[in-house]
Order: structure tokens, then C-alpha cells, then sequence
């Protein structure tokens, strides 16, 4: 009977005693995979580091290399452009037109109540309040605003130089002539190659070079006209005699 009554201690004791050698092989098979991983992985993520960085690097040198390629480009056509962006010298050539044709449209207006004579000058228009001094200065020139508490001080700084850009050719000119007859242009855009000018009948046009010198000449005589001939580009400048 004892013998028996010891079986199941003796089977226990087995059991633990089993375990208490099992725990310890299980630690140093983990400790030797941590070791392994150690000495065989770190050298591959260390490569994969280091191989990461060298791409971030290449792109952040190529990024780089664009922005320098891109403002090489911008500073070429500048140059090309009197200094100015395309981008800027397009909007610019825009705005001159707009502010041109707003003039056309004052001195019209005057013509109206004059016996239909444009006024002999832009100041006649500034006197009149018809247009703000802004409308006066091209964005593709230096010439600021003319400012004035009272409207003598500001026709005062209007005659100044720097104050208008345009220049004004229809003093004295019937708003009944020859609607290709030239009133006013922008001679700051000469530096996009060419001139915004305004016509005796309102509208705007884009004089381009050699054309805008031949137009200067004929302006220096007096009043001209700018037609188009045969429907091409080609344009015919003729001196015109005012009424």
C-alpha cells in the first residue's frame, strides 16, 4: 500500500522537476535568436539605412537642382523682357490697354461737350475728375501717381515728370476723323517689343517692332495713322493731317 501511496509524489516531483529544466532552455533559445537577429539582421537594416538615405539625398540634390534650373530659366527670359517676367510683362501689356481705353473714353466724353475736339491735353482730363492719376501710370514703367490735397496741387504734381506714362497725340483732333488715327500710346512698352497705342475711335491695339519705330518717326512729324494693308500684318504708316 505505501508503495503505491508514493507513486503519484514521485510522478509530481518528475513533472516539476521537468519544467524546472524546460524554463531555462527556453530562455537561451530566445537569448540565441535575439543574438542571431543581432549579428545577421543588424548589418542588413543598417545597409537598408544607409541605402534609404542616399535615395532621400539624390532626390533632395535633384529637387534642388530644378529650383536652380527653374530660376536660371525665369532670369533669362527676364532679361529678355527689359527685366520683367513674361508673366508680368503679358498682364502688364493687359492693364496698359485697359487704362488706355479708359482714357479714350474720357477724352471722347470731352469731345462731347467740346464741339467734338479731344482736349489739348491729360491734364484737362485730371482737372476734369473724369479719371483717377492711377489710370495715368503704366505698370511696365517707374512713374508713381500724382498725389493733392486740393485739384491745383494735383495738376501741379500731375505736370511733374514720373507722373504719366502715356503719351497724348490728339490735341486738337476731331473725334469724327479717321478712327485709325493715333491719340495716345504707351512708349514703356517698347521693352516687350512694341507699342500699346490708342486709336482715335477707342480702341487698343499692339504695335509691334519694326512697325512701332516706323510709327514714332511718323508721330514725330504729327498726326498718323496705323492701318493693316491686303489683310496681312504688315502695317501702313501715313501722316495725317488733323482737322
Amino acid at each position: 500500500m505505501s508503495k503505491s501511496a508514493d507513486e503519484p509524489q514521485n510522478s509530481q516531483t518528475s513533472s516539476a522537476r521537468v519544467l524546472e529544466y524546460a524554463r531555462p532552455v527556453k530562455r537561451r533559445g530566445w537569448r540565441l535568436l535575439i543574438i542571431a537577429l543581432a549579428v545577421f539582421g543588424a548589418p542588413a537594416l543598417f545597409a537598408a539605412i544607409v541605402l534609404h538615405r542616399r535615395a532621400a539625398e539624390r532626390m533632395t540634390v535633384a529637387s534642388n537642382l530644378k529650383e536652380i534650373g527653374l530660376a536660371m530659366l525665369m532670369y533669362s527670359n527676364a532679361e529678355r523682357c527689359g527685366g520683367y517676367s513674361p508673366d508680368f510683362v503679358k498682364a502688364s501689356i493687359s492693364r496698359s490697354a485697359s487704362n488706355l481705353r479708359l482714357i479714350g473714353l474720357a477724352m471722347e466724353l470731352y469731345a462731347n461737350e467740346h464741339n467734338d475736339v479731344f482736349p489739348d491735353g491729360f491734364s484737362t482730363i485730371v482737372a476734369a475728375d473724369q479719371l483717377t492719376p492711377n489710370v495715368f501710370v503704366s505698370p511696365l514703367s517707374e512713374d508713381t501717381p500724382a498725389t493733392g490735397a486740393t485739384i491745383q496741387t494735383l495738376l501741379a504734381k500731375f505736370a511733374e515728370p514720373g507722373h504719366c506714362s502715356y503719351v497724348y497725340c490728339g490735341a486738337g483732333v476731331s473725334d469724327t476723323g479717321d478712327p485709325t488715327i493715333v491719340t495716345a500710346y504707351d512708349p514703356s512698352t517698347e521693352s516687350a517689343g512694341g507699342l500699346n497705342v490708342l486709336f482715335l475711335d477707342g480702341h487698343v491695339e499692339f504695335v509691334p517692332s519694326p512697325a512701332s519705330q516706323q510709327l514714332l518717326a511718323a508721330l514725330v512729324v504729327g498726326p498718323a495713322a496705323w492701318t493693316s494693308t491686303g489683310g496681312t500684318t504688315r502695317p501702313e504708316i501715313h501722316p495725317t493731317t488733323a482737322p
